[in-house]
């Protein structure tokens, strides 16, 4: 009995038995790889709807601040008296009186027409709007002494905020100027700045040193900015990207993987009894640039402008950064159509100008 036990073991599998084996080890093998893979692909998806996120949450919390900022400036308001030294056409931008400003292309035609820095700024995609924000957005220093005169030296606590180049603004509440510095020098034993500016330059350089005013130690000067937003050619990426310039400074790629940006403007509608009318402080609807401009043309006394824009309502495309789908997906998203792999969020929000109305929301 032994003994034929002992055979029989030493027979080993049968091939029934090895190909039984084998199936199941390829089974297993099947399963196991295939949860990998599932891993992975969801591992994929995870990462690229979270990089989706925190692209929308950046460009929500940087465009939601500066939208809130445009149009401040101090103390001053639109109705004070305010000079411009700077020079055409780059400084026709600098308009206390429109904080907002955007254009959208209309069949290939930028509406309204584009102006000041905007011409030299290369590779604007004309698929996405424009968006310009001007006013202050940061602190500034009051003067510390007296100007001589209306086109003398201003003067500020060292170390001064101000750089070469810079556009200022200066404001007493009374009256206002804007211009460009072009040194600035350190005096009276490393205590005292001294913001030169002179006529000509560039960039966009200044064709007066008059102030309109000798401003006194009751005044303050600060940094006047206009930031631009557009949609151009990533320098990181094959994607599209989020681009701002501030000034006449270089662009700055902020995120890559913006398909379109489309720009809405919150606009108070209520007609008064006079030009200085400012509406009753609510959003009625919100337009597209170009239909600002068609008000315009339709009735120009009833002119509803930029200075009645009271919010904005941005509405952004965004893509992820590699494939996502196994195969091409087909969809359309303010009017564009995709089809490739790529994941796709739209991510839409309004800001109100904090500095505009009672209630734009």
């Amino acid at each position: 009995m032994n003994r034929l036990k002992l055979r029989s073991i030493g027979l080993g599998y049968t091939l029934i038995e090895l190909l039984i084996s084998m199936a199941i080890g390829l089974f297993i093998l099947a399963g196991v790889v295939t949860v990998m893979l599932d891993g992975k692909r969801n591992f994929n998806h995870q990462d690229e709807l979270s990089y989706l996120q925190e692209n929308a949450r950046f460009i929500k919390d940087t465009l939601t601040r500066d939208i809130k900022m445009a149009g401040y400036t101090g103390c001053s308001t639109p109705d004070v008296s305010n000079v411009n030294t700077l020079k055409s056409p780059a400084g026709d931008e600098y308009v206390l009186g429109e904080a907002v400003w955007g254009s959208d292309s209309v069949s290939g035609v930028w509406t309204p027409a584009l102006g000041g820095a905007w011409p030299s700024i290369a590779g604007i995609d004309t698929n996405s709007d424009i968006l310009s924000l001007g006013g202050i957005f940061g602190g500034g220093a009051r003067l510390s002494r007296v100007m001589p005169g209306t086109s003398g030296v201003l003067k500020v606590t060292h170390p001064t905020f101000a750089e070469d180049g810079d556009i200022l603004f200066v404001t007493d509440c009374k009256q206002s100027a804007i211009f460009q510095t072009h040194n600035i020098t350190t005096t009276a034993g490393n205590t005292v700045d001294s913001l030169v500016r002179n006529t000509g330059g560039s960039a966009p350089g200044n064709h007066t040193k008059d102030l309109g005013k000798a401003f006194g130690t009751d005044a303050a000067v600060y940094k006047f900015e206009m930031r631009r937003y557009y949609v151009a050619d990533s320098n990181i990426s094959d994607a599209p990207a989020l681009w701002r310039t501030v000034n006449l400074n270089s662009a700055d790629e902020m995120i890559s993987g913006v398909d379109s940006l489309q720009v809405e403007y919150g606009i108070d509608t209520t007609v008064g009894t006079g030009p200085d009318d400012v509406g009753d402080g609510t959003v009625n609807r919100y337009v597209s640039a170009s239909s600002i401009i068609e008000d315009e043309a339709k009735n120009s006394v009833l002119w509803i402008g930029w200075d009645r824009v009271l919010s904005v309502r941005i509405n952004l495309v965004l893509r992820s950064e590699g494939f996502v789908y196994h195969d091409n997906l087909a969809v359309t998203l303010d009017g564009v159509n995709y089809n490739d792999r790529y994941m796709r969020q739209r991510v839409s929000f309004i800001a109100r100008i904090r500095n505009r109305g009672l209630d734009s929301l």
